[in-house]
């Protein structure tokens, strides 16, 4: 039996470089899995976005959810960017890792930005 899966993987990573989004399709025969990545960009931050991220350590709590929402926001307008840009169709899920602002897993959390459900509104697939 073979089953197959579309989807948007999304990451961003604390050197600030950008914004890395990649659609693939997972394809699984028996027990084996392969892969196709279809189309990959990495969008620049900008310097508004770099500041904005390079502070968020310093945020109060309600800061931080307004720029956990507004990054989701961001994302999901460069999925949808990315879609119509390459003419895809639109994948079964979106995976995005998001932005770390903490990370202490020695104290046994880590908190990572860019809603997830501010994705899955933005872009009516499932994130």
């Amino acid at each position: 039996m073979s089953q197959r899966i579309s989807a948007i993987g999304v990451m961003s990573g604390t050197s600030l470089d950008g914004l890395d989004i990649a659609y693939c399709s997972f394809s699984k025969n028996g027990v084996k899995w392969s892969y196709v990545i279809y189309a990959a960009r990495c969008v620049d931050y900008g310097p508004d976005w770099r500041k904005r991220l390079a502070e968020a350590h310093n945020l109060s709590g309600e800061e931080l959810a307004l720029l956990d929402a507004d990054l989701g926001r961001f994302i999901a307008n460069q999925v949808n960017l990315l879609l119509m840009d390459k003419g895809l169709p639109r994948p079964d899920i979106i995976a995005s890792h998001g932005h770390t602002v903490f990370h202490a897993p020695y104290r046994g959390y880590t908190v990572q930005i860019g809603s997830g459900a501010h994705i899955a509104s933005g872009t009516g697939i499932t994130t």
